[in-house]
């Protein structure tokens, strides 16, 4: 038994002895990064704590690196859940907590900082814009003043050009004025030449406007009246169409009584032929039973006169009885012969 124990736990010990290296390896990182994140003096970020958690660092080891350097990111619903997957407990929650509230303040701190300064520097800008704009407005004073000045002299001098311009337009017009008579009267002979020319080109385009006007009126009275002898033709063709549809329909509608009334004719006959083959059948299975009750009653009369005059002599008898036959034959005859006479008319009827 001692030899079985030993030998299930060499195993083991060989087990335990294989392992030791690689835990001693692995506390040795965990350490070393604990050490140098304790080291850089820097917050921690989500994936820092995580690592930690998951390389098997203590809570307590934690929430003290937490403590000493704080964080730099916000502990929302979907951090809290990935810290709580990786293994943080509640002082290490809270820790976050602290560092995250901490972080969050200071970030608003430095969102204040950051604004109060920009609006320093837009006051000092809106101030150095001022001064600029004042710098400007001066600058802008001085150059009028200046630029009056200038206007000024320039104001005097272009007096002085405009009156002696002003005399050489007063010679210059008088020239023009005289020029212009002499130019207008030479226009009036031209404008009276061109009138008269323009009349006579006037009254040509009126008299050719007329011209075509009348034959456009011509045209149009020619086109009106074989306008409206088109449309008399089509009127004529109109009712002469809706004539003959009219007398199509009223020969349509004549065949069609006339195909009843032929067709009620012709049911009126199958119906009296009909009516009378019924009656010939009739009349002929009744004359049939007649005849069939008198040879009946022949035959039995027949036979009773064959009783009484079965003591008579054979001879007699016989020449009777061939009488009778025959007789019966011809009867039969006679009446097969009114039955196919019948047959006969009743068929020609029908024919008919």
């Amino acid at each position: 038994m001692f030899n079985l124990i030993q030998v299930g736990t060499d195993p083991l010990i060989r087990l335990k002895r294989a392992l030791f290296p690689a835990l001693a390896a692995a506390l040795s990182i965990i350490v070393f990064y604990v050490t140098s994140v304790a080291a850089q003096a820097r917050p921690l970020s989500l994936n820092d704590v995580r690592e930690l958690l998951k390389g098997g660092v203590s809570p307590n080891r934690i929430t003290q690196v937490i403590e000493e350097h704080g964080v730099v990111f916000e502990l929302d619903e979907a951090s809290l859940r990935r810290l709580t997957q990786d293994g943080a407990n509640e002082s290490v929650l809270l820790a976050l907590r602290r560092a995250s509230d901490r972080y969050l303040d200071e970030r608003q701190r430095q969102r204040r900082q950051q604004e109060e300064d920009a609006r320093k520097r837009r006051e000092e800008s809106d101030k150095k814009q001022q001064e600029d704009s004042r710098r400007l407005q001066e600058e802008k004073r001085k150059n009028a003043e200046i630029e009056q000045q200038r206007q000024e002299v320039a104001r005097k001098v272009k007096e002085d050009a405009d009156r002696k311009r002003l005399d050489e337009l007063k010679k210059q017009e008088a020239e023009k004025k005289k020029a212009e008579a002499e130019r207008q009267k030479a226009d009036d002979a031209r404008k009276s030449a061109e009138n008269a020319k323009r009349k006579q080109q006037e009254d040509q385009r009126r008299a050719e406007e007329e011209a075509k006007k009348r034959d456009a009126d011509e045209q149009k009275r020619r086109d009106e009246i074989k306008r409206r002898t088109d449309e008399d033709n089509r009127q004529r063709t109109e009712q002469e169409r809706q004539k003959l549809e009219q007398q199509r329909k009223q020969k349509d509608e004549a065949d069609r009584k006339a195909a009843q009334a032929q067709k009620q004719r012709d049911d009126e006959k199958r119906q009296k032929a009909e009516t009378e083959r019924q009656r010939s059948e009739e009349e002929k299975k009744r004359k049939a039973d007649n005849d069939k009750r008198a040879q009946d009653a022949k035959r039995k009369a027949l036979e009773k006169q064959q009783l009484e005059d079965i003591k008579r002599p054979s001879e007699d008898e016989r020449q009777k009885t061939e009488n009778k036959s025959t007789e019966t034959k011809s009867s039969e005859s006679q009446k097969a012969g009114e039955s196919n006479q019948e047959i006969k008319d009743i068929r020609r009827r029908l024919l008919r």
